[in-house]
């Protein structure tokens, strides 16, 4: 997206829970900036790793500062570009947003298993033995490590799962709660900028609660999808492989659908 305004640059990779984030935040804004779309293999690159060590996206680059994790470019841009905000002027107003912040980035862990059991394992669980173990080999955190080794091997059935699927499920049990209004609170914020690549992801993988138990975040679901910035920052950022997934949480249904129950 290019709009007339001062330039930023944002680093993201196709299908980025986190970095759909800031891009709705750029949208909403109007904020011009460059897209750089760049391959999950180029993270590890030497070059990349000077300006995120963690490897991961988002990455913004604003006047030559370098700013990292989702959360915190997203109070920047709505502190550095004040025109349209996303936040409440009073003190319990932006406490409520920063709640909202960090319980996302809390349940990011959980939507990463999710993913990986239902989708991502299979790709890799194709490979020969030996290329599987190289790619466990790769994985520098130990933790992480036999975190994705236990996903690929075992997918649903993994003793990480359950807890994650319980916990996207309290996830959207908290937004029905809070959605007393059109928004999470009150008028559009980054608090639903933050939720709606995570419902993305959820609708993706199968996971949405049935509109039985969340009618409201399904009514505040099709509102969000109706604003301009869905299909900038969400739709056209979806996962290459977006009907690929679909097709395999569809054939998980009954795991999930257990798990779920647990």
């Amino acid at each position: 997206m290019k709009r007339a305004g001062p330039m930023l640059t944002l680093y993201r990779f196709q299908g980025a829970t986190c970095a759909s984030k800031v891009m709705l935040v750029l949208a909403e804004k109007e904020i011009a900036y460059e897209d750089r779309l760049v391959p999950r293999s180029y993270l590890s690159d030497p070059e990349y790793l000077k300006l995120n060590p963690a490897g991961v996206v988002p990455t913004l680059i604003h006047d030559g500062n370098v700013l990292a994790e989702s959360s915190v470019i997203m109070s920047y841009l709505d502190d550095a570009f004040p025109r349209l905000p996303l936040r409440p002027h009073h003190p319990l107003g932006r406490a409520r947003v920063n709640y909202w912040l960090k319980l996302l980035d809390d349940s990011l862990r959980h939507l990463g298993i999710a993913t990986y059991a239902i989708a991502m394992r299979h790709p890799i669980l194709a490979l020969p033995i030996e290329q599987r173990e190289a790619y466990y080999a790769s994985v520098q955190i130990p933790e992480r490590r036999q975190l994705y080794r236990n996903l690929v091997e075992q997918g649903l059935e993994a003793l990480e799962v359950a807890g994650a699927l319980q916990g996207l499920k309290a996830l959207q049990q908290e937004a029905e709660r809070s959605l007393v209004t059109d928004f999470l609170l009150g008028d559009y914020s980054l608090a639903d900028a933050a939720l709606t690549p995570f419902l993305a992801r959820m609708e993706l993988l199968g996971l949405l609660l049935p509109e039985a138990e969340g009618p409201r975040l399904h009514q505040w679901w099709k509102r969000v999808q109706n604003r301009p910035s869905f299909e900038i920052a969400v739709t056209a950022a979806a996962p290459e492989n977006a009907d690929q997934i679909r097709q395999l949480a569809a054939a998980a249904q009954e795991q999930i659908a257990s798990r779920y129950a647990r």
